[in-house]
């Protein structure tokens, strides 16, 4: 019952994320982002009719160019439909702590 009318396909590989627990707290991730699908992911300028839930990620939420546009959707479906957020702060992905941290509060 997922609606995919939403999904884009997009000729460039997929983003790439390696993980290693050597990390100086944790594990350390490594991100491959540029010139991947990551770029094409656009989100859409307003939410389709019969909307019942948003799922979000912090990278697309908080990161340029598509912050502005995700958090207008997160808006427009309060009160509509049901919201997820995944607040996953990833230093070297978004801008810095505190900014991030602003932009999540919003």
């Amino acid at each position: 019952g997922v609606d995919c009318a939403l999904l884009r396909d997009s000729e460039k590989p997929m983003p790439l994320a390696l993980v290693s627990p050597e990390g100086a707290h944790g594990p350390a991730f490594t991100l491959y982002l540029v010139g991947t699908a990551h770029e094409d992911a656009q989100p859409p300028d307003a939410l389709p009719d019969g909307v019942t839930h948003l799922h979000v990620s912090s990278f697309h939420a908080c990161a340029p160019p598509t912050g502005g546009r995700v958090l207008a959707l997160m808006r427009e479906a309060k009160g509509r439909a049901s919201i997820s957020f995944d607040p996953n702060v990833r230093p070297g992905v978004l801008q810095p702590r505190e900014e991030a941290v602003a932009l999540i509060e919003r």
